[in-house]
């Protein structure tokens, strides 16, 4: 039996390597601040790490909405306006019922 040659056991390490790392794929979430991070997976659960960015992207894009001014001043404008069309519309229900009394 031959000696076992230094630069077979690297390849083989190597090889061994490559193999292993060909099972994983790579999440990549970066935030709005700019800070980026990695999560891997291996390629059996890769629809489960879609399933995760996806979700991930979506709180992202509720969280950006919650904190836009504009959207949230023109959902309280519309809040605004259709409680004083109520009170409009009470105040001459109000007034109408109070002629006919009369």
């Amino acid at each position: 039996m031959g000696a076992v040659s230094p630069i077979g056991i690297l390849l083989s390490i190597l090889g061994f390597f490559t193999v292993i790392n060909s099972f994983q794929t790579e999440l990549e979430i970066s935030t709005t601040s700019g800070t980026r991070y990695m999560l891997f997976f291996l390629i059996f659960e890769k629809k489960k790490a879609i399933a995760a960015e996806q979700m991930i992207n979506n709180m992202i894009g509720y969280r950006l909405n919650d904190t836009n001014v504009r959207m949230q001043t023109e959902n309280q404008t519309a809040a605004l306006n259709s409680a004083q069309a109520a009170n409009t519309q009470a105040i001459i229900n109000a007034i109408n019922s109070n002629n006919k009394n009369v």
